[in-house]
């Protein structure tokens, strides 16, 4: 995505992206608002993450545009006597999911021929399968097809709905196959609808969503924990690293340890690790499952030597906590970051190569009936916005 945008002769491009909270000054049409700043100043601006409605939004815009939209939404939550409502996210120089990245998607499209099998089963994406694109179970009808052109320009769509019907009658896997791709190919270059998929798994009644991601970082359960709360849904909300199911006779397999076997015997026997779910409920609100046990303790090398001194100031320190807590490599980290702009509304600065295809949600049906959600967290990007929700009838 680094050259999808054009860059000066230090490599510079003229894209940034920030985050909006429109709750400290009581605007409801937050798309509407930024489409406006970007009218009155002819500067490019997009929401392209919509996370939870009315308080976590992110917008993509060239360095002009966003400082406009951060001096009047900084300025109206002042005068309504709220926070600050918009920050810029350091570190980020191209506008993630936004229309600026169009031009990248044909590329991407051929990666996903490439990556796709010829043939795709439809009978388990049809009625689960939630594409972020347009936030709606999947369907194989001409109606969800136009859904896609509603959103992107796909040419290959749009030769579908020619004849949607008699294409799936002659070739179902072709129809099928190009559907996916294409909503996936879109993905790349249009808004994360994250908002209206929250509000599908609700309307279906979904009551367990499970993140599929980092266990250190549940951005996705914390983000869905905070959409479960404004709507007031007895819906339990937990990250698949750290979760038991609910027999607790069964732990959600871990990938093995890369230490190498210690040289000394314990002096007591290391105890099973636990469970760290994060669960949340209306009526409850956060469920802490039990802490992890310590380990026996650190594995103990024979001294070759004297020991090589390294320099590690305070101010090192500080920026390995900071880097450990914000997902950053410490190098990301300037002086000028401040905790604020680091944490304040934001998951984390940008990794390397963000977004695309993100995560998704799956909801999935236990032997007793209740129906839960496993979201999978995108493994690189700015918002932790999924692109694609699934819905399975087994665990």
């Amino acid at each position: 995505m680094h050259n999808l945008v054009p860059r000066d002769a230090q490599g510079r491009s003229n894209y940034r992206m920030g985050a909006l909270r429109p709750s400290q000054f009581g605007v409801s049409d937050v798309v509407g608002y930024v489409e406006s700043i970007s009218e009155e100043t002819g500067e490019f601006l997009e929401v392209v993450n919509l996370n939870i409605e009315g308080q976590q939004y992110a917008v993509a815009g060239t360095v002009a545009g966003l400082k406009a939209l951060e001096r009047d939404a900084n300025a109206r939550a002042e005068a309504a006597g709220g926070k600050r409502s918009f920050i810029l996210v350091p570190g980020i120089d191209v506008p993630f999911h936004s229309r600026v990245l169009r031009n990248g998607v044909d590329d991407f499209r051929e990666l996903l021929e490439d990556l796709l099998p010829e043939k795709i089963e439809a009978d388990a994406l049809v009625g689960r399968y939630i594409p972020n694109l347009v936030a709606r179970p999947f369907e194989l009808t001409e109606d969800f097809a136009r859904l896609i052109l509603d959103v992107a320009p796909s040419t290959m769509v749009a030769e579908l709905v020619e004849d949607f019907d008699g294409l799936l009658e002659r070739d179902r896997y072709r129809v099928v196959r190009t559907l996916i791709i294409e909503l996936l190919a879109w993905q790349f270059a249009s808004p994360v609808q994250w908002i209206r998929t929250q509000n599908v798994l609700l309307e279906e009644g979904v009551r367990e969503w499970v993140e599929v991601g980092l266990a250190t970082a549940p951005t996705l359960a914390n983000i869905g924990a905070r959409t479960v709360a404004q709507a007031g849904a007895d819906v339990t909300v937990a990250n698949v690293a750290r979760i038991r199911s609910a027999s607790g006779a069964r732990t959600w397999p871990q990938p093995p340890s890369r230490r190498p076997p210690s040289r000394r015997r314990p002096n007591r026997p290391p105890t099973q690790e636990g469970s760290g779910a994060r669960r949340f409920s209306a009526s409850g609100g956060f469920r802490a499952g039990r802490a992890r046990a310590r380990s026996a303790g650190p594995r103990l090398l024979p001294r070759r030597g004297p020991s090589r001194t390294f320099p590690f100031t305070a101010a090192d320190a500080l920026d390995a906590l900071l880097a450990v807590h914000t997902k950053l490599r410490p190098e990301q980290i300037v002086d000028a970051d401040t905790v604020e702009t680091l944490t304040n509304g934001v998951s984390s600065k940008a990794q390397p190569g963000a977004h695309g295809p993100d995560g998704g949600v799956r909801p999935v049906v236990d032997g007793r009936g209740r129906r839960g959600a496993h979201v999978q967290a995108p493994s690189r990007g700015f918002w932790p916005a999924p692109t694609d929700t699934s819905r399975s009838g087994r665990c």
